[in-house]
């Protein structure tokens, strides 16, 4: 029987890369032309392979398979334990992997055709459509993928693909705002705190951040004193100014002036006193000699 010239080709990929930079072949390779001697056929069995190389990583690829005198001998079958064909419709042939395979060289599929018996070349074609889909934050066939497309624990997803608010993730801490913060930012926003200072931010007894000025009216006690026009009675209350002057008149600078010309008037009462008495003194011992 003439040798027949078994033609394969492989078009280009229409590919969605993660960079710009990433290559990616499709190769289809077959073995010699072998004889089976119980239909008396000469068949050729061929592969498909993918090399991903770059930044891409490879998760599916779809495609029409096309024969031109020839057929299937038996069915097309995935040699990669990690390769799944999850459409077997010629038109549409598609192979899935469950984990993104990136840097590699990888067989996806086997297949044995049946050769001519008319003299005629026979051709297989295979036109990848979709190749290298990206599952961004996305939960497929029990696999977790994080905001760059890798494969994670479903912990990991949670912590990059998922909201949380004042919630604590393994050991990540999310703010108020779903942001990623240390263990004394979280609490700072998140707990509860009353009267505290926690890493230079002041609560007061709400709970709520203050300045130093407004924590330490609220959380420390004062008696008989005016802090920010606040007047604190004797008791350590917050009173009115006007019952600050009755109970606190000594601490009061208003309630508490003297009138120097009184100061002045004391003093030469206390001098002429004294002068008086150190006389009275001085005549008495005069007498007695």
């Amino acid at each position: 029987m003439k040798k027949i010239m078994f033609i394969i080709t492989a078009l280009v990929l229409a590919i969605v890369p993660l960079k710009a930079e990433a290559k990616i072949e499709n190769l289809v390779s077959c073995d010699e032309v072998k004889s089976d001697w119980s239909e008396n056929r000469q068949i050729k069995t061929c592969y498909i392979d993918i090399q991903v190389s770059g930044s891409d990583r490879f998760y599916s690829v779809s495609g029409a398979f096309k024969m031109v005198n020839t057929s299937l001998k038996g069915e097309i079958t995935s040699v990669d334990k990690r390769i799944k064909i999850t459409n077997s419709n010629l038109d549409n042939l598609t192979f899935t992997s469950e984990t993104p395979i990136q840097n590699e060289k990888i067989r996806i599929a086997k297949f044995t055709l049946y050769l001519a018996t008319n003299g005629h070349d026979c051709s297989v074609t295979w036109e990848p459509k979709v190749y290298g889909r990206n599952y961004t934050c996305q939960i497929e066939n029990g696999y977790y993928y994080d905001k760059n497309g890798n494969s994670v624990s479903k912990e990991e997803y949670s912590k990059q693909c998922e909201k949380h608010t004042c919630e604590i993730i393994g050991d990540t801490y999310f703010d108020k705002n779903g942001n990623s913060v240390s263990k004394e930012e979280y609490s700072k926003q998140c707990e509860k705190h009353t009267c505290e200072i926690i890493g230079g931010v002041y609560f007061d007894k709400n709970g709520n951040s203050v300045s130093d000025v407004e924590y330490d009216k609220q959380c420390n006690k004062h008696y008989c004193k005016i802090i920010d026009n606040t007047y604190f009675g004797k008791n350590g209350d917050i009173i009115s100014k006007e019952k600050y002057d009755i109970e606190c008149p000594s601490s009061n600078p208003h309630t508490a002036k003297v009138d120097p010309l009184a100061l002045i008037f004391v003093g030469l009462l206390t001098l002429t006193a004294g002068t008086i008495l150190i006389n009275l003194k001085q005549n008495k011992k005069t007498y007695k000699i």
